[in-house]
């Protein structure tokens, strides 16, 4: 369960963060800042496990102490329970043959001074209960570092934290992210955006004089057929000259034809007419 809380905790961060329609840029932007900030957290976990010192109330030569020097608060704190459990193990254990047996709630166990057949001696790698009890039974230690193992100690914990690393004096990646992408818009939502602006235009061409207004539907129903064909055009505005020839032409293509092709080429090329030729 703990695994699994852990990846919901992520995965709500993560939706904190990046929006369900994100694009794959805007994604990968905010992915690495929350990696980066799961990373920062994580380094000031690792420091406060050094940096808050428990108070020890054992000896200096107990197994007790010398468990608590050798492995994290978390696995240390494993082998102070079990201690406290000892004298209970110490009259289950019986010698059978050259093996040892001790009764636990799973039925019964074989154990050796370094091993054990329990789930908590598999699945943790530390030194259980049983074994607690059969060296001391014994005579022996119940300290072994041999019995530990090396992902439980310190000296492990601090190698894979990248903030005891000499690496992470060399400075701090930085991340930075440009303005927010808007969603991509639906057919049906670009259709409405058009639809305000094609009013817009409607109302402002109604106002012109005959010929300009005649010029102007000649204007956009070349620019739906630019579109039709999947071409892109632009417009430039006309010069003094220019602009004085469309004023006094009567907007018939006969009178001034070419004109009219100067005025479509500046409509596909983007480029103004200089002095439209007379015909």
């Amino acid at each position: 369960m703990g695994s699994r809380n852990e990846l919901e905790s992520i995965n709500g961060k993560l939706k904190q963060v990046i929006n369900r329609h994100s694009t794959l840029e805007a994604f990968v932007d905010r992915f690495f800042i929350i990696l980066t900030a799961l990373r920062t957290e994580r380094d000031h976990k690792a420091a406060l496990v050094f940096q808050r010192v428990k108070v020890n109330p054992f000896r200096d030569d107990s197994s007790e102490n010398m468990y608590s020097q050798l492995l994290t608060n978390y696995s240390a704190n494993f082998q102070l329970e079990l201690a406290d459990k000892l004298a209970n193990k110490l009259s289950q254990i019986t010698e059978e043959g050259d093996t040892y047996v001790v009764k636990t709630s799973e039925g019964q166990k074989n154990v050796t001074i370094s091993s054990c057949e329990c789930i908590f001696r598999k699945s943790m790698l530390l030194p259980c209960r049983h074994i607690f009890a059969l060296r001391s039974q014994l005579g022996l230690s119940t300290y072994g570092a041999a019995l530990c193992n090396e992902r439980w100690t310190t000296a492990y914990y601090r190698s894979t934290h990248r903030i005891f690393s000499a690496r992470s004096s060399e400075g701090t990646m930085v991340l930075t992210t440009g303005n927010e992408h808007r969603r991509s818009l639906s057919q049906h939502q670009k259709f409405r955006k058009m639809s305000i602006l094609s009013v817009e235009l409607a109302s402002v061409a109604s106002y012109a004089s005959k010929n300009q207004f005649d010029r102007r539907m000649k204007v956009m129903k070349e620019l739906i057929l630019y579109w039709k064909n999947r071409e892109e055009v632009g417009l430039a505005e006309l010069n003094e000259s220019a602009h004085k020839i469309f004023n006094a032409c009567s907007g018939e293509v006969g009178e001034v034809s070419s004109e009219s092709d100067d005025e479509q080429h500046s409509l596909k090329t983007g480029t103004p007419t200089d002095s439209p030729s007379q015909g």
